[in-house]
């Protein structure tokens, strides 16, 4: 078996950052493509429907992912999320299995609010830094789970 990513259960909380789990892991170089899903920004505590769209674009320079994933608030629910290292490569991949191994560096998909899924090029780098970080023992409940094909 080869492992091919890591998976875990997140806790969101009332100020939860996708930079939190992600921050170590991208490169500001990248460009990002977003294949849907269900994502918000609270804009109220006292009011949960007072909410506005995370993702409002397909297509992220570095700068632009970073700076979205940083916003306060965030509320994701699905979402599909793909890191390249060009913009050439954005519209080449059809699905996960054709992103493991090319050109795509990093695929983060998170399901139900609380499970993410991580697919990495460099496995090695995602599982050591997933294992090492401080920060990752308060963002999952539950122990890292590894992706083998």
């Amino acid at each position: 078996m080869t492992i091919i990513g890591v998976s875990f259960d997140l806790q969101q909380d009332t100020d939860f950052r996708l930079i939190t789990v992600l921050e170590d892991l991208i490169d500001p170089s990248w460009c990002w493509r977003f294949d849907g899903g269900e994502n918000y920004i609270r804009n109220s505590v006292e009011d949960p429907w007072d909410m506005q769209e995370l993702f409002t674009n397909r297509v992220y320079t570095g700068k632009e992912f970073i700076e979205t994933i940083q916003t306060p608030n965030q509320y994701i629910i699905f979402a599909d999320l793909r890191a390249f290292p060009h913009t050439n490569a954005l519209d080449d991949v059809v699905n996960l299995n054709a992103s493991i191994g090319g050109d795509c560096q990093l695929a983060v998909i998170i399901v139900d609010a609380d499970y993410v899924m991580l697919f990495a090029n460099d496995v090695d780098r995602l599982i050591a830094l997933t294992k090492h970080r401080s920060n990752f023992q308060t963002l999952r409940r539950e122990d890292i789970t590894y992706t083998t094909i």
